[in-house]
């Protein structure tokens, strides 16, 4: 997973109630108000895996700040808005090093700390019917060196039995990168990309407290899909990283809640298989306890599982020339293993509802399940803190 995906989903905290219901979404009976601030912090790379540059690696705060209210009786908008500043180093490119055991393949940062600010806006508008609500999304974003455009739909409907639940959703966007040292480094001061995908899942309630739901996702992402700030040693050269022009992936997802009454419990269960056109293959297993503690507190500890099969171009380093012309040492597209252990604690006062949790992440070649290729020496290993609270007018 990408970091700015992890940190929009820290805002997605839902109450994991007694009372399991598999219904279309119902429209708000009030106006909601919520914040969420998470600070997120890469741990320094060791000293000996690098051979230039700062060991030390990003940094990224992030305030969150969304209103959701009922319109009319069919109609809810909501709008979320997100400033984010992130600071610190990153993995630049791989050169050998003579060593005491013959040439190491050392890891070179970027010199001098990168400082960036971005700007997310999400609206939506949703629309309820009797047994389906379908909504309508438009996001920005917009940083320093990149901007993007984006709009999707998505379709709830309840089958006439009410246990069944069908869930479609679509979207499309458009990014704008200026990569900031593009007359430093000779490279092309402007590039675009698209994307598009597409995603359908079917939810059951087989018993008053067990819920499972099946999902696929085709996703396509086409244009520059290579990485403007990370360069690459080939035959002695040091030349730009350079991916295909074009990524095709699919999702299997799998979902399971199970209340447990005598402990007042709802257990997740979360499996995701991904697969794409670059070879890129990765399991994805989650498991998280709601725990319900009276009627105002909840602690939900979690553990997730990652592994990951790397692109059919990646190497640590590139002894000869490769005829596709591909060449990347960005250690997210290498083969590896990770987990993370997290624990949030959900309180509710009257009308407000506050929330605090905290994430560890380690990842390393020796937990992935899949040995394709070399480990990496830039791998990371962060923390992620989120507290915030949501208020009902």
């Amino acid at each position: 997973m990408s970091t700015h995906q992890l940190l929009k989903s820290l805002s997605a905290a839902a109450l994991a109630l007694p009372a399991i219901a598999s219904q279309a979404s119902t429209i708000a009976d009030n106006a909601q108000f919520g914040y969420r601030y998470n600070t997120y912090q890469e741990q320094d790379l060791a000293a000996a895996d690098v051979h230039s540059g700062s060991l030390e690696r990003y940094i990224v705060d992030v305030n969150q700040f969304s209103l959701l209210t009922p319109l009319n009786e069919y109609l809810q908008a909501s709008i979320s808005l997100q400033f984010e500043s992130m600071s610190g180093a990153s993995p630049w490119y791989t050169q050998t090093v003579e060593g005491e055991m013959g040439d190491e393949i050392k890891q070179v940062m970027s010199g001098a700390s990168i400082e960036e600010d971005r700007t997310d806006i999400i609206t939506q508008l949703t629309y309820f019917g009797d047994s389906y609500s379908v909504s309508g999304t438009v996001a920005k974003s917009t940083e320093n060196d990149y901007n993007s455009l984006s709009g999707g739909v998505e379709l709830s409907y309840d089958f006439s039995d009410k246990l069944t639940t069908l869930g479609v959703s679509a979207d499309y966007s458009t990014d704008e990168i200026t990569p900031s040292d593009a007359l430093e480094y000779n490279r092309t001061p402007y590039e675009e990309k698209q994307s598009w995908s597409g995603h359908i899942s079917l939810s059951r309630v087989v018993t008053k407290n067990l819920i499972v739901q099946l999902g696929y996702g085709l996703f396509n992402r086409s244009g520059y899909l290579s990485d403007p700030y990370k360069r690459v040693i080939v035959d002695s050269k040091l030349i730009d990283d350079s991916r295909p022009d074009s990524r095709l992936a699919s999702t299997y997802t799998g979902r399971l809640r199970y209340f447990v009454e005598g402990i007042d419990t709802a257990l997740h269960f979360d499996y995701r298989l991904y697969e794409d056109n670059w070879d890129v293959l990765s399991h994805t297993i989650e498991f998280a306890p709601y725990i319900n503690i009276g009627a105002d507190w909840q602690i939900v500890p979690s553990i997730r599982y990652y592994s990951q099969k790397g692109a059919f171009f990646y190497e640590n380093y590139y002894e000869y020339v490769r005829e596709d012309g591909y060449y990347s040492t960005d250690s997210r597209l290498s083969s590896y293993g990770a987990y993370t252990i997290g624990a949030k604690v959900n309180k509710k006062i009257g009308d407000w509802f506050l929330t605090a949790s905290y994430q560890y992440y380690t990842s390393s070649h020796d937990l992935g399940i899949d040995d394709y290729n070399e480990t990496s020496n830039s791998l990371v290993d962060f923390d992620i803190v989120s507290i915030g609270f949501d208020y009902i007018f």
